[in-house]
């Protein structure tokens, strides 16, 4: 049974050039029809079940009006288990007092604060309408109220962006003193507006060289790489993030949410009438064995700590290393993997040529 619950708020104040995520511009009257549509579907599929990890993402759950946001994180709340994980993702111009006292009366214990870049020249092609003075007043607001647990998104490789000015954004992110990084390159997607503009991705080489200064520059301040775009001080790794990359199960609500039960990859309509009216999940995949193998390579690979041998025989009932060796020995010839007596751990090499080590795996 899924232990961790993702909930989407598509709505947002504005759109950003790079997003192809199921989003809308706000509306009061949609969003009041939507909490309501959310809720009902929260209870006919999980009714008073508690869950050990909540994440309120979109969108822009924090643009929310105050009275809709606090009926959400009250429903919340009284769905957590303890020892619970509650994380909500927030735009810094969004974050007010009055807002962070709300999250922390309802048990948010994580914010994850879009800041992406510090430059206006590259907030303005964006669409982003926060600037680098708000994202310092929004942390502060946060650590005041006794969350400390904040991360931050930073974007790399941004059109034109130069090296002084990526340098300077991780300057900037690190004197926030904040403990969870999470970094990301624009991907071309034909659904954003960026897409649409002709805007294209930065070449492999730019995109690499943009994220090994980000490696070196984050561990010279303390983070340690955990996952391919995740950075976190010691014990701050994201544990409901943790639950996707490590193959488990976890449950999904609301517009356009993608969740996996029972073996069962879902995703709700995008649709808004038609998720007003009820009608949520439209697209079923049930796994196959050969699914269920190529997940669990997707998922855990992405990790820093890679595939536990324990657990990839327990799910699977044979060695990974036997089944595997000779993809193993090509991967550790390129010194895309460690091995130890308990795993197969990934090297940052490994983690950047991702894709090409997860090939050799499943050609073999």
């Amino acid at each position: 049974m899924a232990s961790s619950l993702y909930i989407h708020i598509p709505f947002c104040s504005s759109i950003c050039g790079y997003c192809d995520f199921t989003r809308l511009l706000f509306r009061d009257e949609w969003a009041f029809s939507y909490i309501e549509a959310l809720l009902k579907e929260w209870k006919s599929k999980y009714g008073s079940r508690k869950f050990k990890t909540i994440y309120l993402g979109g969108g822009t759950p924090n643009c929310l009006p105050l009275p809709l946001l606090e009926k959400l994180l009250s429903v919340c709340q009284s769905h957590l288990r303890k020892g619970y994980e509650f994380t909500i993702e927030c735009n810094p111009e969004h974050i007010r007092e009055e807002q962070v006292k709300m999250f922390a009366r309802y048990g948010v214990d994580r914010v994850s604060l879009g800041m992406q870049t510090i430059h206006p020249r590259h907030l303005e092609t964006m669409g982003r309408k926060h600037d680098y003075a708000q994202v310092k007043k929004a942390v502060a607001l946060l650590q005041n109220a006794g969350i400390d647990n904040i991360s931050i998104d930073l974007m790399v490789a941004l059109p034109v962006e130069t090296k002084t000015e990526l340098e300077e954004d991780i300057d900037a992110l690190i004197a926030l003193g904040t403990p969870h990084v999470s970094v990301y390159t624009y991907i071309d997607e034909s659904g954003s507006s960026w897409h649409k503009k002709g805007i294209v991705e930065a070449s492999e080489d730019e995109q690499a060289d943009a994220l090994l200064l980000v490696r070196k520059r984050l561990k010279k301040a303390g983070f340690e790489r955990y996952e391919v775009s995740s950075y976190a001080k010691k014990g701050y790794q994201s544990k409901h993030n943790l639950a996707y990359w490590k193959d488990e199960e976890y449950a999904a609500l609301g517009l356009g949410a993608s969740g996996y039960e029972n073996g069962n990859h879902y995703t709700n309509t995008k649709s808004l009438p038609r998720y007003l009216e009820g009608h949520y999940i439209e697209e079923n995949e049930i796994e196959s064995e050969n699914d269920k193998l190529v997940y669990y390579l997707l998922t855990n690979m992405r990790l820093k700590q890679g595939i536990s041998f324990k657990d990839f025989q327990k799910r699977f009932g044979y060695s990974f290393t036997v089944r595997f060796e000779n993809a193993i020995d090509n991967l550790i010839s390129r010194k895309l993997v460690k091995i130890t007596k308990h795993r197969m751990k990934m090297t940052d090499k490994g983690l950047d040529l991702l894709d090409a080590a997860i090939v050799d795996l499943m050609l073999d």
